[in-house]
């Protein structure tokens, strides 16, 4: 006859080696794979927050630059020769004012916008050839055409400073 009992006692005796627990090495070894997953995804958090700040500054200095390209349309469009009669060899600032609710170009620099972006636009003259081309050099100057160059800059966080320019012409149209 076959006897159960003695067979479990066998396989209690079999398991009872593997089962007795952990030794301090496993122990030692699972913490610090343990340890070292936990810093890689608190690594990789604190990356990924770093490239979404980034890219939110990217945004905001896009939208300003954006905005700085239709307030120099809006200066153009208020006055034709007010805003031809901006020096080319000048740095100028974009101005609210509340009161009369239009854009102005000044010379002060009003400081930082948005807590770190600066902005500031620039004009050159225009020169056409004799098919009414664009050219760069040579050609005759055109007097209802401007050439606007809005800049926007921005600290990385690094020591580096990021620029993105928009660079648009402006005609007489009205």
């Amino acid at each position: 006859m076959f006897d159960f009992n003695k067979n479990k006692n066998r396989e209690k005796t079999f398991f009872s080696k593997f089962a007795s627990g952990f030794s301090l090495v496993e122990v030692v070894i699972a913490s610090s794979i343990l340890l070292l997953v936990g810093l890689s995804l608190v690594g990789t958090l604190g990356q990924s927050t770093v490239l979404s700040l980034r890219a939110l500054r990217a945004t905001q200095g896009s939208f300003l630059l954006e905005e700085g390209g239709e307030a120099v349309k809006s200066i153009r469009d208020s006055s034709w020769s007010s805003f031809s009669a901006l020096s080319t060899s000048t740095t100028y600032y974009l101005a609210f004012s509340t009161s009369t609710k239009a854009w102005s170009a000044t010379t002060t620099n009003p400081g930082v916008v948005l807590g770190s972006f600066s902005r500031s636009f620039s004009v050159a003259s225009v020169a056409r050839d004799s098919n009414s081309d664009i050219v760069s050099s040579g050609g005759t100057i055109d007097t209802g055409t401007r050439q606007a160059t809005i800049t926007v800059s921005w600290p990385l966080g690094n020591g580096t400073t990021v620029t993105k320019t928009l660079v648009m012409y402006l005609s007489n149209i009205f």
